[in-house]
C-alpha cells in the first residue's frame, strides 16, 4: 500500500476496548480477515489510521483475545469463565475451538471436590437421620420429624438437601441395615418428616410386621419375626441399636472426607 510506506504510523493500530488502549501491528490483524477487527482497521471503516478505533467492550477480556489470535489457544484465568471467553469470541467474529480454549483446572477441581463434600455431607446426614428413624420406631413411633435439633451430629439443615435426594439415600440405609422403609415424606420450614414402617408384600410371605400392620391385612403371622421386627423391640434394640459404619466406601461415602 502506499499509505503505509508514506506513513510508518500506518503499520500499528490502536484499539480502545473500553477505556484500556492496545497498540497491535495491522498486519497481525489483517492475517485475520474474517474478523471484526479486521473489518474495522480497513480503510472503508477507519480513513484516519492515527486516531484509536473505539471498541465497546471489556478491555480486561478482549487482552486475552489477543493472545488467543496469537497462539491459537489459550488456557483461561481463574476470574474468566470458559463461557464468557467464548462470547467474546463470538461477538469479534473469531472461530473458538472448544479444544483450544482450557480453564485453569482450580475451578474445576473445586467444583469436583465441593461436589464431593456436598455428597459425603448428604450421606453422612441421611445415615444419621436412618439411625434416628430406626431408634423412633422401636420405640413405638414410626413418624419421625427431621430437623438439625432432632437429630444429633448432623452437618446441614435437612431442608437444605433435595427431598428426593434424601430419600432416595435415606431408603437405601433404612432397609440396608434396619429393615425399614421411609413411605411418606412431608417438607416442613426446618427439615421434613417421614413415616417408617416395616416393607411387606401381599404376594410374598411375611416377614416381619408390626402388630398394627399384621391386624390391617385381618391375620397373623406365623413366620419368625425378623431381628427388627416389633416383637423384638426392646428396650436394649431402642437405646443401642446396630450402628453400620459410616465409612463404608461401598455406601458412597469418601473416606477422606471425614
Amino acid at each position: 500500500m502506499n499509505m503505509a510506506e508514506n506513513n510508518p504510523a500506518f503499520n500499528t493500530v490502536v484499539l480502545d476496548v473500553g477505556g484500556r488502549h492496545f497498540k497491535v501491528s495491522r498486519s497481525f490483524i489483517e492475517r485475520h480477515p474474517d474478523t471484526m477487527l479486521a473489518m474495522l482497521i480497513s480503510d472503508r471503516w477507519n480513513d484516519d489510521p492515527s486516531k484509536p478505533i473505539f471498541i465497546d467492550r471489556d478491555g480486561d477480556i478482549f487482552a486475552h483475545v489477543l493472545n488467543y489470535l496469537r497462539y491459537g489457544s489459550i488456557e483461561l484465568p481463574n476470574g474468566l469463565p470458559k463461557s464468557m471467553f467464548q462470547r467474546e469470541l463470538g461477538f469479534y467474529g473469531i472461530t473458538s475451538n472448544d479444544n483450544c480454549v482450557q480453564q485453569n483446572t482450580s475451578i474445576g477441581e473445586m467444583k469436583i471436590i465441593k461436589e464431593k463434600i456436598d455428597n459425603a455431607e448428604l450421606h453422612h446426614d441421611m445415615l444419621l437421620v436412618a439411625l434416628y428413624c430406626y431408634q423412633e420406631f422401636m420405640l413405638g413411633r414410626p413418624r419421625c420429624q427431621i430437623t438439625k435439633d432432632d437429630v444429633n451430629g448432623l452437618k446441614r439443615k435437612p431442608c437444605s438437601y433435595s427431598l428426593r435426594a434424601c430419600m432416595k439415600i435415606l431408603n437405601g440405609y433404612l432397609e440396608s441395615y434396619y429393615g425399614l422403609e421411609a413411605y411418606h415424606q412431608t417438607l416442613t420450614t426446618e427439615g421434613f418428616d417421614v413415616k417408617v414402617r416395616e416393607p411387606f408384600s401381599f404376594d410374598s410371605p411375611v416377614g416381619a410386621l408390626s402388630p398394627d400392620s399384621v391386624s390391617k391385612i385381618g391375620g397373623t403371622s406365623t413366620q419368625t419375626p425378623s431381628p427388627f421386627s416389633w416383637q423384638h423391640a426392646t428396650s436394649s434394640y431402642a437405646t443401642n441399636p446396630p450402628l453400620p459404619s459410616k465409612y463404608s466406601s461401598s455406601n458412597g461415602f469418601d473416606q477422606s472426607m471425614f
